[in-house]
């Protein structure tokens, strides 16, 4: 196993990782800051804005915010707007965009 090992493809890893966890704070900070405005524009507590707004599953979030006593409609309804919004907009867009590159 680690006779295929290659020094180089360790430091190009070694710099992913730093890329990826600066990315992750990147889109931690961005939450954090739309869930403190979401908080004093729509009056949901930080945990239901947070949840809302976070990356990831409907399930997971949904539970979280059930375990965390968040407003679970809210979390689920701005989650599947996320998600209509990434399956239904963003493709066309991303259409119109290449058909103009090309």
């Amino acid at each position: 196993m680690g006779t295929t090992l290659n020094v180089d493809r360790v430091q190009e890893q070694k710099k992913l990782f730093w890329y990826n966890i600066i990315g992750s704070a990147v889109v931690l900070g961005w939450v954090f800051a739309m869930s403190a405005l979401l908080n004093r524009l729509a009056d949901y507590s930080i945990a239901t804005a947070f949840l809302g707004l976070a990356p990831g599953g409907i399930a997971e979030m949904g539970i979280t915010a059930m375990v965390v006593h968040a407003d679970i409609p809210a979390v689920i309804a701005y989650q599947m707007f996320r998600l209509m919004f990434i399956l239904l907009v963003i493709p066309p867009m991303l259409k119109s965009i290449f058909a103009k590159i090309n």
